[in-house]
């Protein structure tokens, strides 16, 4: 009888030892499945962002090198212009040196060199007077005729009818065009008003440039945010359920398999991102989230 208890109670004995060696075995290998599988997880992760910052580079490089051609093609253009323009002003200023005003546009000399300071501005005052009201007659004349030239058909116009100028006409002309070009002189340009124009065409270039970055990082922004709700969304499709592990081997599965363990680290994240927002924004994000707000 004694023999029979001591078979029966080492027969136990192998059968528990049996069963605490596979589930060693078994935590062991399921141990090494997580690892495994954790390894290739962060591998893919890792290879996402190599990929993706490849892209980024590749995308500042093209357009760092775009910017740059852009701005030596404007600089090129500006000197050029700058460079016309000081042509223009020479060729002006020796024109002005060769030729004198004509006579009959010259101010008339004062009769007493001898007058008083009234007397001569108020002769100056007289003579802008005059100038300026002879120019509003012509500005009149010249609307007249063409209100009439343009309310008389194609073939009465005197502008489609081809006429000569006479040697005094032109002569007229030249004199009346030298005439305002001497009283409406344009400064040369100097060094410090080039710098204004170069500062602010510099500021116009900046201003360029910080809205088309501000469009990359937003796209930047929106493309992480599909990327991550992709990943998220991967890893929850093939989460493992919470029936895999039983509550007898809590002493043997102390930490959440890392889906689960994801998914609990983004809902706290957006929790307590949820926390910061103002009424408003959080009403918005519960309504796209199908919640309720409080």
């Amino acid at each position: 009888m004694v023999q029979v208890l001591q078979e029966e109670g080492q027969s136990l004995q192998n059968r528990d030892n049996q069963r605490a060696a596979a589930t060693k075995i078994q935590t062991w290998w399921r141990g090494i499945f997580q690892h495994k599988r954790w390894l290739s997880i962060r591998k893919g992760f890792t290879n996402l962002q190599n990929l993706y910052r490849k892209r980024l580079l590749t995308k500042e490089r093209f357009m760092r090198e775009r910017l740059q051609n852009s701005e030596l093609q404007f600089q090129g253009m500006y000197e050029e212009i700058v460079q016309n323009r000081m042509k223009a002003e020479r060729q002006f200023q020796d024109l002005l040196e060769a030729k004198q005003e004509p006579r009959q546009f010259q101010k008339k000399p004062t009769r007493y060199p001898q007058q008083d300071l009234t007397t001569s501005r108020q002769d100056d005052f007289q003579w802008t007077t005059r100038q300026e009201m002879a120019a509003i007659k012509i500005q009149i004349a010249i609307r007249k005729w063409l209100r009439k030239q343009r309310k008389r058909p194609i073939w009465l116009q005197s502008l489609m009818i081809p006429s000569t100028l006479t040697e005094d006409r032109i002569r007229r002309y030249q004199d009346e065009i030298e005439l305002w070009q001497q009283n409406h002189q344009v400064p040369p340009m100097d060094p410090t008003e080039l710098q204004e124009l170069h500062h602010r065409a510099q500021l116009e270039f900046m201003s360029f440039n910080r809205r088309a970055l501000e469009s990359k990082r937003a796209e930047h922004m929106i493309m992480s945010k599909m990327a991550q709700s992709k990943t998220i969304l991967s890893i929850l499709e093939t989460a493992p359920a919470l029936d895999d592990y039983k509550p007898d081997n809590r002493t043997d599965f102390m930490s959440l398999p890392l889906p689960i363990a994801v998914k609990a680290r983004l809902e706290h994240k957006a929790a307590m991102a949820r926390l910061t927002m103002p009424r408003w924004q959080r009403i918005l994000h519960d309504s796209d989230n199908g919640q309720v707000s409080k």
